[in-house]
C-alpha cells in the first residue's frame, strides 16, 4: 500500500511529511488522521519498537516536530483530523502561528465540552463522523452540523469551501463522477502554463 508506514518508523513518517511539504506542486490537499495516546504536552506516542515499555526519542512524535515538519507547506490546504487526546496544545500553537496559516486543526465535538479540550470523553462519542465524509461531501457543509464548529473554523472558511479531493463545493453545474475523478481525484498532470506561472511567482 503506497503512503503508508509503520508507527514505529518516526522518521520515515516525518520525511514523508516534509517531502509533500516542501515539493512544489505535489498536493493540493495534504490530509493527517492523528490517532495515538499522547503525553499532556500533546506529543504522540509512537509505537514501543524496542519493547522497553519506555517511549525513546524515536517513539514520539512531539507537537514541535510537527509543527516543523508542516511549517511553510506548499499544499493549498493542510488538514489535521485530530482524534487523541490533549489536541488543545497543538490547538493552542496553530492559532499563534504564522507559519501554518494553511493549516486546519478539526476536533471531533467530545473536546468542545471541556474547557481546555484536552480530554477525550470516551471512544465512540465523536459526533463529526469523519468516515462519513464521502468525496462528494463538501467540508465546511459537513463541519457546519457539528454544533459548536463553524464558529470556531470560521477564519479558514475558505480552506474549507471543497470537498477532501480539493474539489469546489456546490458547482453549478455539478460535476459528473468522471470529471469528479479526471480533475480532481488521483494523480494529476500539471499543466504547463501552470508550471510556468508558479515558477514566476516564487522566484
Amino acid at each position: 500500500m503506497v503512503g503508508v508506514y509503520s508507527t514505529t518508523e518516526k522518521a520515515v513518517i516525518r520525511n514523508h511529511v516534509s517531502y509533500i511539504c516542501r515539493k512544489q506542486h505535489c498536493a493540493d490537499t495534504l490530509v493527517l488522521y492523528l490517532n495515538s495516546p499522547t503525553r499532556n504536552d500533546g506529543t504522540m506516542l509512537l509505537w514501543d519498537a524496542n519493547l522497553n515499555g519506555i517511549a525513546d526519542l524515536k517513539e514520539r512524535y512531539s507537537v514541535n516536530e510537527l509543527l516543523a515538519d508542516l511549517a511553510g507547506c506548499r499544499a493549498t490546504r493542510v488538514l489535521l483530523f485530530v482524534d487523541q487526546s490533549y489536541s488543545g496544545v497543538l490547538s493552542k500553537r496553530l492559532s499563534n502561528s504564522q507559519k501554518h496559516l494553511n493549516v486546519v486543526l478539526v476536533q471531533g465535538p467530545a473536546w468542545h465540552n471541556h474547557p481546555y479540550q484536552n480530554q477525550r470523553l470516551s471512544h465512540g462519542e465523536d459526533g463529526s463522523n469523519w468516515s462519513l465524509i464521502s468525496s462528494t461531501t463538501c467540508l465546511l457543509d459537513h463541519l457546519g452540523q457539528v454544533e459548536g464548529i463553524s464558529h470556531r473554523l470560521e477564519s479558514r472558511a475558505a480552506l474549507l469551501n471543497v470537498t477532501l479531493a480539493g474539489a469546489p463545493c456546490n458547482a453549478t453545474p455539478p460535476l459528473t463522477d468522471s470529471e469528479m475523478r479526471r480533475e480532481y481525484q488521483g494523480c494529476q498532470n500539471l499543466p504547463t502554463a501552470l508550471w510556468h506561472q508558479k515558477y514566476r511567482r516564487t522566484n
